[in-house]
């Protein structure tokens, strides 16, 4: 646990120049100590293993959509989300020194950047997909072999950060990309009494807080329909996913005296339905 002598650890999947790092410094500021963890598994179990205080994980992007493998984890685990922050997120072609674009015939980068640059990559059939565990850990990885004709798809961060050259830039098929990402802790929760009437105050304030705000749990449908306005996304989810909203606040209010609360904050309800399904 950090003290007034130490700055906080933040945990973050990937490796450094990741997009979540940015995030962290964005949302916390430069007085924190990063965690890179290699995977998801690896970040969420940070708290557990005492290596951090918090972590910083991304749960939706705007053209990519839910980071399965991240909200999973998190929907399985207790902890608590206690901030967000949205990022916008250019992807660049990343080589190393000397490589020319014709040169590449594979690129490697993190499933969801790939997902995000589905138009670029369809206009260059010759180009290999290999899934790599982050963005920056596949520059890292290009450029520590000196690939002449492998490429990464990575932000500029990491490419100031391993000593790459950017080839192409802006790849991703929209240049209105935003990633949301969340703080998350670990809360200590108080000892739940094991009887019917207990078990029925949980489910009561889960029915309380579902017929509140349907999307409430945890809201991550809000993927912007290609061809959409840029600003039609934000609003959007803006409205669907600020803590603050009165549905969600009625609903918070009479579940905050439950010693159960965290763990239910983070479970999303059967009832929850896409923002944008008509």
């Amino acid at each position: 646990m950090s003290t007034p002598n130490h700055k906080p650890r933040v945990a973050f999947q990937g490796e450094r120049g990741a997009f979540s790092e940015d995030a962290a410094v964005k949302l916390l500021g430069e007085e924190i100590e990063l965690v890179p963890r290699v995977t998801f598994v690896d970040l969420y179990g940070s708290l557990d293993e005492g290596l951090a205080d918090r972590i910083l994980a991304p749960i939706e992007n705007s053209i990519a959509g839910p980071v399965k493998a991240s909200v999973d984890l998190l929907q399985a685990s207790e902890l608590r989300i206690v901030d967000e922050i949205t990022i916008p997120v250019a992807q660049q072609l990343i080589a190393c020194p000397g490589v020319n674009f014709d040169d590449i015939d594979e690129v490697q980068s993190h499933q969801m950047a790939l997902a995000q640059c589905t138009r670029f990559l369809s206009e260059h059939p010759q180009m290999k997909q290999i899934v790599g565990d982050d963005t920056a850990g596949s520059v890292a990885e290009v450029l520590r072999h000196s690939w002449r004709r492998r490429a990464a798809i990575a932000g500029k961060r990491a490419a100031e950060i391993y000593g790459g050259v950017i080839v192409r830039e802006n790849i991703q098929d929209d240049s209105d990309n935003f990633t949301r990402f969340v703080l998350i802790i670990k809360v200590k929760l108080k000892k739940e009494q094991t009887n019917d009437r207990q078990h029925e105050k949980i489910r009561q304030c889960r029915r309380d807080r579902t017929r509140d705000r349907p999307n409430q749990g945890m809201r991550i449908s809000s993927t912007r329909r290609p061809g959409r306005r840029a600003n039609d996304y934000r609003r959007r989810r803006q409205q669907w996913s600020s803590f603050r909203d009165r549905g969600f606040t009625r609903g918070t209010r009479r579940c905050r005296s439950h010693p159960n609360f965290a763990a239910i904050q983070t479970r999303q309800p059967s009832t929850s339905r896409g923002l944008y399904r008509r």
